[in-house]
């Protein structure tokens, strides 16, 4: 690692995430993401708003999968003290993912003040986003429509979700930029949500059977917890897509 991104200084938090591999983690997936290394000196590259979204960001997404990890590993546990590998395996995976994403996200949390504003930054462009219709999976049936998934409550779940991510981000989250790239870009983000949500369950659902049987009712709460959070994010994304698709539609971008 080059001078440019030594830590110039390590608190606790630092030294004890370091110690366990979180910077390594933290490296892989930036790499892998594509992101800018982070810069400990000016000019940094990132202004002050850009550094305020990844703070924000990185407290979501840890506080998320903390929280889900959490509840995953009493589970995890009891299956595989009972010998119930094929059901657990699955678990394996998730938690891995979860702790993963917990180890980069607090790391992150830890050396972002240390990265100095630049106030000549500039924001990284984005590809020029382009409405293609939904296919596959991803494709709306015929019946699915903002009346649909209204009627079914989901307007009252959307703001219950608005709520919680304002609450864990500090700030009122803007989801989506009110003007075509925005809109498509929110499209093509609920396309990614539904599938992380879909496998999510399902990775879950052998585990949530087998703790049915056995009559670990308290442990099979917590997991059958997850699932209905993780089908009902599926489907609040769908919900986002008619209404997404609607406004792209009456402005003759959807056709």
């Amino acid at each position: 690692m080059n001078s440019d991104h030594t830590l110039p200084r390590q608190n606790l938090q630092t030294t004890l995430l370091r110690l366990i591999g979180a910077s390594a983690v933290h490296e892989a997936m930036r790499r892998f993401w594509g992101d800018r290394p982070f810069v400990f000196h000016s000019p940094s590259g990132f202004t002050a708003q850009e550094l305020d979204d990844v703070t924000r960001g990185a407290r979501y997404y840890g506080y998320s999968n903390l929280i889900r990890l959490l509840m995953n590993l009493g589970p995890f546990w009891l299956l595989t003290m009972n010998g119930f590998w094929f059901e657990a395996a699955p678990m394996i995976l998730l938690l891995a993912v979860h702790l993963v994403f917990v180890l980069n996200e607090f790391y992150k949390l830890s050396i972002l003040p240390m990265v100095p504003a630049d106030p000549d930054g500039l924001p990284v462009e984005r590809e020029k986003a382009v409405f293609t219709p939904p296919s596959g999976v991803h494709k709306l049936l015929w019946f699915e429509n903002v009346e649909f998934y209204r009627a079914l409550g989901f307007e009252r779940f959307r703001k219950f979700v608005v709520d919680y991510v304002d609450k864990l981000r500090e700030e009122k989250t803007q989801f989506m930029e009110s003007n075509y790239e925005g809109r498509v870009r929110f499209e093509q983000d609920t396309r990614t949500a539904e599938k992380i949500h879909l496998v999510a369950g399902l990775l879950n659902v052998p585990g949530f059977v087998r703790m049915l049987m056995m009559g670990a009712y308290p442990l099979s709460f917590m997991i059958g917890v997850l699932l209905w959070l993780d089908f009902t994010l599926v489907l609040l994304q769908r919900y986002h897509r008619t209404r997404v698709i609607r406004v792209l539609d009456r402005r003759g971008h959807a056709a």
